[in-house]
């Protein structure tokens, strides 16, 4: 057998080898074009044959638009799509919106964004923060919030948008000097946007202008201020919403509860949450799935693993079926605590219910027999995993190299590590425990397997190389590496 050392001679090599292809010096940046030359730049380009890569493009429009010469942004973009010209991309089209939303053309920045769902892009929340921000400087402030709680009912998120919060503080000072009149729906699409925004403080000062004004706040104002406090973990606050909406006369509903729960939950205050699914059965209110998920979720976060059947059992009762991602859960935390018969037995449960595991479940079990010394029972559930239908992934591989490992089944181990390169997952930095070094083997056996994944496996040995400059380099070199026949 060949020895692999005689291909890798030090250690010291092979890691100055990594760091020259990860570290090699770059070009410097070259420096921006000017509007001229940028403008003339794009038009040269449209008439190269082949015609130039989009991409391309983009970058000289973008340029051209730091400059806020929008016009001539709109003009260039109109050349695109013909004849022998690249096809405009997303970018291309968002772009454009931009460029209109700037002159104040709105109604053909809607055009483009109908161009855009027309041709099967996804339209992306900055695009949709950019016509926001449009409808909000031409004065038309309810189609703004209109367009943003449409796009909030169709599961976009703007908490990342950092523009968008330009847009609410817009709308909110157009709301303080009256220059517009909202009603209480429109009202709590501007309070529910700045509590998601962290913007709580303002949403504050929104809600009592609302009253200030003679409208009443319905169940859907007081949840959404109250989710934004939880947002923010001030719980003591959120509570102080409740109570003034039972004040007012308004009755809390099923979300009113789960959003203060959630809260709780989240601060580990989970008594306080309990007491709250309590006032829910009192009020007659029924927990839905939402509702005990977040206590599920608070009670293993708190380590209170034992109250969590008892809580599963109680969701059945009242007509809400447990879902595989609560028995996960709850699978998760009984193997933590090394509660491995109970957790054998929920899996069984699981499978008796009808419903499927998928390879979360699998990962979970897996993990927690071999944490647990019981190795032997992890394998068989490995080797029956295709019989099962369900593949393992990276992860599976990872958790039974290194269960192996650890019972000092190298041979075996070594052996499913090859048979993970060979079935298309390249070892990762979870793939190698760094106190059994075995580095050498790697890249003398497995490497050659990996075919075209060796980028992948060199950052991989350079993030284990990190841990070895902790070492003594000369002992590792000199120490017996297992490496088995291939």
């Amino acid at each position: 057998m060949l020895n692999p050392t005689t291909l890798f001679p030090s250690l010291p090599f092979l890691l100055l080898f990594t760091r020259f292809y990860s570290h090699s010096p770059r070009k410097p940046l070259p420096k921006p074009l000017s509007f001229d030359d940028a403008v003339s730049s794009f038009h040269s380009m449209l008439h190269l044959h082949p015609p130039p890569s989009i991409v391309s493009l983009n970058k000289l429009l973008s340029s051209i638009m730091k400059t806020k010469h929008f016009s001539t942004v709109v003009s260039l973009c109109s050349h695109l799509d013909s004849k022998g010209t690249p096809k405009p991309s997303l970018v291309t089209l968002s772009i454009f919106i931009n460029s209109f939303t700037h002159l104040g053309q709105m109604g053909l920045a809607f055009s483009v964004m109908g161009k855009i769902i027309k041709r099967g892009f996804g339209v992306d929340p900055f695009t949709l923060t950019t016509l926001m921000n449009g409808l909000c400087l031409k004065g038309r402030t309810f189609e703004a919030l209109n367009l943003y709680d449409h796009a909030v009912s169709k599961g976009f998120s703007f908490d990342e948008v950092g523009r968008f919060q330009g847009a609410v503080r817009l709308l909110n000072e157009m709301v303080i000097k009256e220059d517009v009149r909202p009603d209480v729906y429109t009202f709590n699409i501007l309070v529910d946007a700045m509590c998601k925004l962290g913007m709580v403080a303002e949403a504050r000062n929104v809600f009592g202008l609302m009253i200030k004004r003679g409208l009443e706040p319905d169940v859907v104002s007081y949840n959404a201020l109250m989710n934004g406090w939880c947002l923010r973990g001030c719980v003591s606050e959120a509570k102080e919403v409740l109570d003034r909406m039972v004040e007012r006369g308004k009755s809390p509903n099923v979300i009113s509860y789960s959003t203060l729960i959630n809260g709780y939950c989240k601060v580990k205050m989970v008594d306080e949450a309990m007491r709250l699914l309590t006032e829910m059965h009192q009020r007659n209110l029924v927990p839905d799935t939402v509702t005990y998920y977040c206590l599920l979720d608070g009670l293993s976060k708190s380590g209170r693993v034992l109250y969590e059947w008892d809580l599963v059992e109680a969701m059945r009762a009242s007509g809400q079926a447990p879902d595989l991602i609560t028995y996960n859960v709850l699978l998760d935390d009984y193997l933590k605590c090394e509660c491995l018969d109970k957790a054998l037995v929920l899996f069984q449960h699981i499978v008796d219910m009808g419903i499927s595991p998928n390879i979360r479940t699998y990962n979970i079990l897996i993990d927690g027999l071999c944490k647990g010394g019981r190795l032997k029972a992890a394998k068989e559930i490995f080797q029956l995993l295709s019989v099962k239908g369900c593949h393992p992934n990276i992860r599976t591989y990872n958790i039974m190299i290194n269960g192996l490992r650890r019972e000092g089944l190298l041979d075996e181990a070594d052996a499913l590590l090859l048979e993970m390169v060979d079935n298309g997952f390249p070892p990762n930095a979870v793939t190698f425990d760094p106190l059994t070094i075995r580095f050498k083997w790697y890249v003398f056996a497995v490497i050659p397997r990996s075919k075209g994944t060796l980028h992948i496996s060199l950052d991989c040995i350079n993030q284990e190389f990190e841990f070895l400059q902790h070492f003594d380099i000369q002992a590792i070199e000199t120490s017996s590496l297992h490496c088995p026949q291939s």
